[in-house]
């Protein structure tokens, strides 16, 4: 175990064993960033001291509270330091499994499963001045001004006296009932309520460079769940109802996807002088010889989403999200379809994703459906690189010099659309 400075530590273990052609390990490891005590940092090495505690009341506010999660544990008064996850130094718990074999013809083997937990992490999963989302039996009051007559006549008036004058036409009822009224909007920006896992499967094959034949591939089988995938609370997509974050803990988007392949591989040819074949003739040698093939090549799913409309029932950064409506699959279709009418094969719009699954609400609604669905992925990647590499040597006399014209011809096919960057040759020379 090792203690950093401020507080941050990490621990862990690790063990291997050995059996004949085959080698088992595995570890363990938990980091913390720095001290659980929250605070407001330091200047010069001096913590700062806590602001001063400002009571709000009903002359001035609706009693508001700074939220915390779980929902069965938030704070009861509006201090950030109260707030047992605000200040709380993120921790990350790492561990994994890994058997290696070497196998025939100098190759390699190895299959891990690879977890990861992190907790506390950035997020803005609050908006604590979000209305309680009790406040949507009012509807269409909601955006009509506190001093609308049809409001008066419901028994609202405004939260303080100089509301209306500093809102202007901004002042409505929702507004009105929000937490602390005279706040356009805030939120904390030290929340750690962020919570993340991953776990895959990882499988690795490599052969060296023996009889002109080398590869490495690598697969990965694996998912990423999380609330939070920018590593700063601020920028951190927010929730879309703080007193429920459920919905915000899924697949992650922009990050999870379900499988990555990736190969790298170099073939020399078996012809020319020193090998197999067409060695016979000095002229026909230098031809055919030399010649050198190559390639990398990347396949990965796409990541998930999920779907949005731009009512702001909650006065949430302007979004809701639709209803999810039962018993209707969600599914991506093959992006073949988009591409076909994209380049001009079809021209009939294709229907990418069930989009029949979702149901809007109205702007007084608050959807079911979750941040995203790991049914609905963006494009997969594709890249596709492809190299021919000719050697020449300069003479016998100057053995150790050698000049080499490349010529590369790659495919890429990146996100659906394909390329094809031209042939180029190219003078390298070494020693």
């Amino acid at each position: 175990m090792t203690y950093l400075n401020g507080g941050a530590y990490e621990y862990g273990t690790a063990f291997t064993a050995s059996f004949m052609s085959t080698l088992l390990d595995g570890s363990y490891l938990r980091t913390q960033t720095g001290t659980d005590v929250p605070a407001y940092g330091s200047w010069d090495s001096q913590a700062l001291p806590y602001p001063q505690q400002v009571p709000f009341g009903p002359s001035i506010a609706n009693d508001g509270v700074i939220f915390d999660f779980p929902a069965t544990n938030r704070n009861n008064i509006p201090e950030l330091p109260n707030s047992p996850s605000v200040g709380t130094a993120p921790y990350d718990s790492a561990w994994n499994a890994r058997v290696q074999r070497e196998l025939p013809w100098d190759m390699f083997l190895s299959v891990a499963y690879v977890g990861n937990r992190g907790i506390h992490l950035p997020t803005t999963l609050e908006l604590s001045n979000q209305p309680n989302p009790s406040v949507l039996q009012y509807g269409n009051l909601l955006g009509q001004n506190i001093l609308a007559p049809a409001v008066v006549a419901a028994g609202f008036k405004p939260p303080y006296p100089e509301f209306v004058q500093q809102f202007g036409g901004s002042a409505s009822l929702e507004q009105a009932l929000s937490p602390f009224p005279q706040f356009g909007g805030f939120f904390p920006v030290y929340e750690v309520d962020g919570s993340s896992f991953y776990d895959a499967l990882q499988v690795q094959t490599e052969k060296r460079f023996v009889g002109g034949v080398s590869y490495l591939a690598n697969f990965t089988l694996g998912s990423t769940i999380a609330n939070t995938f920018v590593g700063s609370g601020p920028f951190s997509p927010n929730g879309m109802n703080a007193y429920n974050p459920g919905p915000e803990y899924v697949r992650s988007p922009n990050v999870d996807q379900l499988y990555n392949f990736k190969l790298v591989g170099t073939y020399a040819l078996p012809f020319g002088t020193g090998k197999k074949y067409l060695h016979s003739s000095a002229l026909l040698s230098e031809l055919v010889g030399g010649w050198q093939v190559s390639s990398i090549l990347q396949y990965a799913g796409g990541t998930p989403f999920g779907a949005q409309n731009s009512f702001n029932p909650l006065l949430v950064n302007s979004f809701d999200r639709p209803n999810i409506v039962p018993g209707v699959s969600l599914k991506t279709y093959n992006y073949g379809r988009s591409k076909a009418f994209f380049t001009g094969k079809t021209s009939v719009q294709p229907i990418q994703f069930t989009t029949n699954a979702f149901q809007n609400t109205g702007a007084w609604g608050l959807g079911t459906s979750k941040r995203a669905y790991p049914e609905l992925r963006t494009p997969p990647l594709r890249i596709e690189s492809f190299d021919a590499i000719k050697s020449f040597r300069l003479g016998e006399r100057v053995p150790a010099f050698a000049s080499t014209i490349s010529m590369h011809l790659t495919a890429r096919s990146c996100r659906g659309r394909t390329t094809i960057r031209s042939i180029r040759p190219s003078g390298r020379s070494s020693t």
